[in-house]
């Protein structure tokens, strides 16, 4: 909506002294503090809301005209990732199903909710979500990742090992770093 008031305020702001011009100066002061004192409370508001991710993201929900509208599905995972730096993990992981069940093409929502799931201690439901990504996209080394680490908190450690590795091979930097400092341990380990 903003992007568009470009469009008209140049000629509202231009309309402004041609309308005012015919005012003494006094009542044009007046008149135009009026219309400050009358903005303020309508601007406050909307400063209140964008001052917070997940207030700017709440809003956009309420303001939301049905789920089946193009790019719900975006407004209720970026609530969701706001909820979760917060770790507000229950309300992020309802975000996330619910931006999975109006649009369940986007990897990066599984992987989002593996997440969450993983950081509230439900590791099941997080091993099934990344293996979902995985089967999906094979070649995701953040799924693998990911995995890892919900192996790691399982006690899992060959599992977690392989699975940073394979994250590793597909690229992922952090992954490759985790596997050498891994190695290097292991090194200075006496047998």
């Amino acid at each position: 909506m903003l992007y568009r008031s470009y469009l008209w305020l140049p000629g509202y702001m231009l309309l402004l002294p041609l309308v005012l011009s015919s005012l003494p100066s006094r009542k044009t002061m007046l008149v135009g503090a009026l219309v400050v004192f009358l903005f303020v409370p309508l601007a406050w508001n909307r400063l209140w809301v964008f001052a917070d991710k997940y207030r700017l993201w709440d809003d956009a929900v309420g303001l939301l005209h049905g789920e089946n509208r193009l790019g719900a599905h975006r407004i209720y995972f970026n609530r969701a990732q706001a909820l979760a730096a917060v770790k507000n993990w229950n309300a992020a992981i309802a975000d996330y199903q619910k931006s999975l069940a109006i649009n369940s093409t986007y990897p990066e929502v599984n992987i989002a909710l593996a997440s969450a799931y993983s950081n509230s201690g439900r590791y099941p439901e997080a091993l099934a979500e990344f293996d979902k990504v995985i089967v999906g996209n094979p070649k995701n080394a953040s799924a693998y990742y990911g995995k890892s680490f919900v192996l790691k908190n399982l006690h899992d450690k060959a599992g977690s090992v392989q699975q940073m590795e394979k994250s590793c091979q597909l690229g992922l930097k952090q992954a490759c770093i985790i596997v050498a400092l891994n190695q290097r341990q292991q090194k200075d380990t006496p047998p």
